[in-house]
């Protein structure tokens, strides 16, 4: 039940912010493979909010399947959590992919890691979104937002 909350919720704030917040950043990439799913990891630090919220958007093609995988590394309370989700649909956001806690009246610095996986067996080149919510419900900005490695 928690989780069909925090759906519900994640979609009313996405539908109140018009799905992309005024200082949404959005970095673009690609990722080529062979025969093997090759990923892209992306570190984030968000300070001061209560989740962190990615999507990824196929850029180019309409074969691939990309997949973004979101996981806290700090603080310890959402260290090892998060979620999964995938992109269908060529030049749309995936749906979002959260770590933190909806529910909560704490703001947090929430550190952790996105992993883009290309799924096809194609070249793929995308736009990954990630952006703070605050407990307030304002949106910014992480701190940190960058490319650590890619494949």
């Amino acid at each position: 039940m928690p989780r069909v909350l925090s759906v519900l919720t994640l979609a009313l704030t996405l539908v109140t912010l018009g799905w992309l917040p005024a200082t949404a950043t959005v970095k673009s990439s690609n990722v080529s493979c062979g025969n093997n799913a090759c990923s892209e990891i992306w570190q984030f630090t968000c300070l001061n909010s209560k989740i962190v919220l990615g999507r990824v958007r196929d850029t180019v093609g309409a074969d691939d399947t990309l997949l973004l995988t979101m996981v806290g590394s700090a603080p310890t309370i959402f260290k090892g959590t998060g979620e999964t989700s995938r992109a269908f649909t060529p030049g749309s956001f995936s749906d979002g992919a959260v770590v933190g806690n909806f529910f909560t009246n704490q703001a947090f610095t929430i550190s952790g890691f996105a992993v883009v996986t290309n799924l096809s067996n194609t070249d793929s080149s995308y736009d990954l979104d990630i952006f703070c919510e605050e407990r307030d419900g304002p949106t910014h900005d992480p701190k940190v937002f960058k490319r650590v490695q890619d494949d």
